[in-house]
Parts: structure tokens; sequence; C-alpha cells
């Protein structure tokens, strides 16, 4: 188990639940139908320049997209996109790890933008669990046991950061048959991502889960909680979040290959050239 990539799901008792063959055809159901609904919104988005389907595509340091509607519906449908193929795709592997193991394995994607009722719920149990727990154990835990939660978390985001920006630069790595071989520059079509963006876009999330940490158990905070409906709570948390959203999502958007490399597997509707 603990070789495992994917993390097996326990009983009371805390043994590991065995996965029959009804919850492996529940879980082939739901990856058809996640398969189905990321190939409709990629169908929809893909006609539109970096996929932007409200328009607004200036550069991400453009300050002019903060005072205009375009950016935030852009990045919320596109932040949808991203949760839609996580989701999707580690449903996939859970099938395969479930059926090679032949136990049940706890799912990676929560539904985060749409049921997560605070910043800290949002990254803790809603969005990537697998990389959520290797974090936490590997730098969460090793802080905490010398510094306050806050400073934990701040190092948590800064390592998660830290390791975006390297996605970054394994995937937009030209190949060499993109460079001149004496000069080492771009001769054919190369994605240059603006490195640091990422980073920004994790210690703003941090910031945001420091100040649930640090105000959090108030009592208006907890009057506020009550009183709010959980779709309203939802809503509230996305919207703090939009604003640097596209420092994390920019590249893989812009760069004309990283979604339609994506799509091979998507049935899609999609018009003729």
């Amino acid at each position: 188990e603990y070789a495992s990539v994917m993390k097996f799901a326990h009983d009371a008792k805390g043994n590991p639940v065995p996965c029959s063959i009804s919850m492996l055809l529940g879980h082939l159901a739901f990856f058809i139908l996640f398969l189905f609904i990321t190939g409709a919104i990629q169908s929809i988005m893909t006609p539109y320049e970096n996929m932007s389907m409200f328009g607004g595509t200036e550069d991400w340091y453009s300050t002019k997209r903060y005072w205009t509607w375009e950016l935030y519906a852009n990045s919320l449908t596109q932040a949808i996109l991203f949760q839609m193929y996580l989701t999707t795709y580690c449903e996939g592997l859970r099938i395969g790890f479930s059926a090679i193991s032949g136990y049940e394995t706890q799912p990676v994607m929560m539904n985060p933008l749409l049921k997560s009722q605070s910043p800290m719920d949002f990254w803790s149990r809603r969005w990537n669990i697998l990389v959520h727990d290797a974090l936490k154990n590997g730098v969460f835990k090793p802080f905490r046991k010398y510094y306050s939660t806050t400073i934990a978390v701040i190092a948590t985001f800064v390592a998660s950061g830290a390791f975006h920006e390297w996605l970054l630069w394994a995937i937009f790595q030209p190949t060499p048959g993109q460079l001149h071989p004496v000069t080492g520059d771009c001769m054919t079509s190369c994605y240059q991502p603006v490195y640091g963006t990422a980073l920004i876009f994790f210690l703003w999330q941090a910031f945001l889960v420091a100040m649930e940490i640090r105000f959090g158990r108030t009592k208006i905070s907890r009057r506020l909680g009550k009183a709010l409906p959980q779709a309203v709570k939802t809503v509230l948390i996305i919207s703090v979040g939009i604003p640097f959203a596209h420092f994390f999502t920019d590249s893989y958007f812009r760069c004309g290959f990283f979604f339609p490399q994506g799509q091979a597997g998507l049935p899609m509707i999609l018009r003729e050239s």
C-alpha cells in the first residue's frame, strides 16, 4: 500500500476496503461521464484564442485586465476545465489501481470549485489530494515541528509554487529539433512561459489560508459561517482566489499545445477548418 501512488480507502478498523465489481463499474460509469463533460467543455472553448471565451487576451501582467469582467470569466471557465481534466484522468487512474490491487481508492478531486467552504477546505480536502498529501508529509509536518501553523502553511505553498515552476520548465523545454544548432535560438514555434507567476499564485493562496487560520475562529467568522448558505460561501471562496488564477493558468492555455494534446482521449465536436 505504501508503494502505491493512489491512496487506498479504509474502513473504521483501518483495513483497506475491497473493491467489488459493482464499485469498479460505478467508477467506470463516472469516468465515461467525466470524459463527455470534459470533451463538451473543451469543444466549446477550443475555437477561441487561447481558449478565452470572453476575449481579453492581453499579457498576464497587463493591469487593464483587472478592471474587466472578462478576466474573471475566462479564469473561471479555464479553472473549470483544469478541474475536469484532473477529475477525469485521476478517476481513470483509480479504475486501474482498483482493478489491479482489488481495493477501493480514495478520490483525488472532491469538486473544489463547486463545494469548497473555505480556502483551507479547498486546498486540504478537495483539490488534488495526491499532491496535498505529499506536501503535507514532506513540507508541512516537518516545518510544524519547529514553527507555527501559519509558517508551515506558507512554506508548503512556497514548495508547491516551486514545484509548479519546475513543471513549467519541464513541460515547455524546447526539443533539440526546435533549436538552431549554432545559436541555440528557437527555429520553430517555441513557447517561453513567464516564470515566477505560479509562485505568485500560490503565495496568494498561502495568504488566504493564513487569514483563515488567524481569523477563522473569531465570533464574527463563526456567525457568518453558520448564517451564510453553502453555495454563497463557495462563491465567496472562489471569488477571492480568481484574481490571480491567470498567473497559474495562462501558460497552459497560451502555449497552443497543452490542451490540444490532452483532447486526444476526449469525445469532442470540432468545426472543420
